[in-house]
């Protein structure tokens, strides 16, 4: 709920209105991250509007916002989350993360989704890897794709310890999905509707 007062002006052509907001309500909001330099997302200094990402934002790594790494540390989940090109950082996934929309990499970003073995991110969305200098990265954790996955240019790398579920997987001819082991860790475990599809 919300308390307020109302102070009109003499001529009541204007009037001030102070609210004073105590519970819940608010709508999602567009945070764009902007770090000075790599940081945890969890800092509220990092982000414009001022204040990390809640349940339910639109998170976006790129123009206007600062190009430096982001170490995600926050367990929220988000309605969409987009790096837009001109974006050249490198985004560590240390926490759970889950998006319910769209996920889109069109910067030149590495997303690293590893050595967590706790962490089961899931991405509910479409998710769509276009920049050519771009990797999707999943070592030592569990990622559970349920929307497709289309690798447009950029790479995927499946690596040691890591267990992903997906759902279709597409990729663009000249793009590279690499599966491969690490040295002290598992094979990785793949289970999928599909196999690759790759698209001309």
């Amino acid at each position: 709920g919300f308390s307020g007062s109302d102070t009109f002006g003499a001529d009541a052509n204007w009037h001030v209105m102070r609210l004073d907001v105590s519970a819940g309500g608010g709508g999602s909001v567009t945070k764009v991250w902007n770090a000075a330099a790599l940081g945890p997302a969890s800092v509220d200094a990092n982000w414009l509007p001022s204040g990390k990402p809640q349940n339910g934002d639109y998170v976006v790594f790129g123009p206007p916002g600062t190009s430096v790494g982001c170490n995600w540390d926050l367990n929220v989940a988000l309605s969409s989350l987009t790096v837009r090109p001109g974006y050249v950082g490198a985004l560590n996934f240390n926490s759970q993360l889950t998006v319910n929309g769209p996920l889109e990499v069109l910067g030149n970003a590495g997303m690293n989704f590893s050595v967590q073995l706790l962490n089961r991110h899931v991405l509910n969305g479409p998710i769509t890897i276009n920049n050519p200098s771009a990797q999707f990265s999943v070592a030592g954790t569990t990622l559970v794709a349920v929307g497709s996955f289309t690798v447009t240019s950029g790479e995927l790398r499946i690596r040691g310890g890591a267990l992903f579920q997906g759902t279709t997987f597409f990729s663009q001819s000249g793009t590279t999905v690499t599966v491969m082991p690490d040295l002290g860790y598992p094979a990785p475990i793949i289970t999928s509707t599909s196999p690759v599809n790759y698209l001309n």
